[in-house]
């Protein structure tokens, strides 16, 4: 394949699997949405080996998803034969019955022509694994864990054969694990194909992910999560490039993640660098609020102790709304703070949570980040592009991504 074009369920999602793709010496570039990708530009350069689109599509209906896709494979001159299209989800799969998940892999089987595509969700760096065909998470089945009550996609199944065969057209077929070490996927390849089927294929270790990495490689249609792409072939040196510490006052962390680690990462902070999360109040007006927390984000970062002023959605909901209006109120409250932080000279951002990455880059006007320094499986500092022409420093992390320690130490690995 000439060149590899990842279509991300959403933001957090696309910066790992890019970070995945320039450590094997690929060169990569992450768009924000379909609609940034101009390859008419005279800005435009065709010399990147990934192209990667961050598409805000995870909570999508089917159709919408699949528009989305659609739009960015047009805008990117996308080439039946010639590019590998890898479909990059959540590694605990992050779907509802009635998809997105298999719907899109139904579309882009009909767009590619490849009729085996394989479904591999596991990532082990961050305890996903999955074995006779049934996800974990740290040890734990899925449904058993934080995720079975996850606000837009409660997980209450762990086997990745009904989620995805109550979704797709298609058949699902298991490559079990013993199978697929005794090397069973190249000789499966091989065979003539079932009739309309995906094949899920089973990995608890990094050993396992490479040996379906290295198979993969040159298959017209990948899906999965972004721990394939980091056992792709190697074909040169990182092509990471260095996003750089500014001044400590020009930090701000914003957080509309209300996941388990993400609060464990707050209470390490606040306990640690003294300094307490500034919790959006949603039954306050959005302006109200953008005013009450601008002051208090400019109060905190003219104090210039190191530490970075933090803005994050309550857990539990205090305003009389509906959980999706009240959501939608807090996203806007965020994106509108980081605009504003953005205008007055801040340069420096880490924003927690997929859904609310995508709001605050669309508002600042992002049009694609290069990849910068790791600072944790699947989480790495960014170097991001505005329509302005000015650039800002930004790390997105999932939910659940990084350690206790993620909002401490990230800002180091910078220096």
């Amino acid at each position: 394949m000439d060149r590899i074009i990842v279509l991300a369920d959403d933001f957090t999602g696309a910066t790992d699997v890019a970070s995945a793709f320039a450590d094997t010496g690929r060169k990569v570039r992450t768009w924000t949405s379909a609609e940034a990708i101009n390859v008419e530009s005279s800005d435009y350069k065709a010399d990147v080996d990934v192209e990667v689109v961050a598409l805000k599509s995870r909570s999508c209906l089917p159709d919408a998803a699949i528009e989305l896709m659609s739009n960015s494979l047009k805008r990117l001159g996308y080439k039946r034969g010639f590019d590998q299209i890898y479909f990059k989800y959540c590694s605990t799969f992050d779907s509802t019955p009635r998809g997105n998940i298999g719907p899109c892999l139904d579309f882009l089987v009909d767009v590619t022509g490849d009729d085996l595509p394989v479904v591999v969700p596991a990532f082990p760096d961050n305890y996903r694994t999955q074995y006779c065909g049934y996800l974990f998470v740290s040890g734990k089945l899925l449904s058993e864990t934080h995720m079975a009550d996850h606000p837009i996609t409660p997980m209450r199944d762990s086997s990745i054969i009904r989620l995805l065969g109550n979704q797709s057209h298609r058949s699902c077929e298991l490559l079990r694990l013993e199978d697929l070490r005794r090397g069973a996927l190249l000789k499966r390849f091989e065979q003539k194909p079932n009739a309309g089927a995906s094949l899920v294929i089973d990995a608890i270790t990094n050993s396992d992910i490479k040996i379906i990495a290295e198979s993969v490689s040159q298959r017209a249609l990948v899906s999965g999560g972004s721990a394939l792409a980091q056992w792709y072939p190697k074909i040169g040196e990182s092509t990471r490039v260095v996003a750089e510490a500014l001044t400590d006052d020009d930090r701000l962390i914003l957080v509309g993640s209300r996941s388990e680690m993400t609060r464990k990462q707050l209470s390490y902070y606040d306990s640690h660098q003294g300094q307490r999360m500034i919790e959006i109040d949603p039954g306050n007006s959005i302006e109200a609020e953008i005013s009450r927390l601008g002051k208090e984000i400019q109060i905190a970062r003219s104090q210039g102790r190191g530490t970075a002023p933090i803005v994050g959605r309550p857990v539990v909901f205090r305003g009389d709304q509906g959980e999706s209006e009240t959501s939608r109120k807090i996203e806007t409250v965020l994106s509108k703070l980081a605009v504003q932080f953005q205008k007055s000279g801040g340069k420096q951002l880490i924003v927690a949570g997929g859904e609310t990455s995508g709001a605050i880059l669309q508002s600042l006007g992002v049009i694609f980040l290069e990849i910068g320094q790791n600072i944790a499986p699947g989480v790495s500092w960014s170097k991001a592009h505005l329509q302005s022409g000015e650039e800002m420093t930004i790390a997105l992390k999932s939910g659940n991504f990084g350690d206790e320690k993620f909002f401490v130490e990230s800002w180091s690995v910078l220096k």
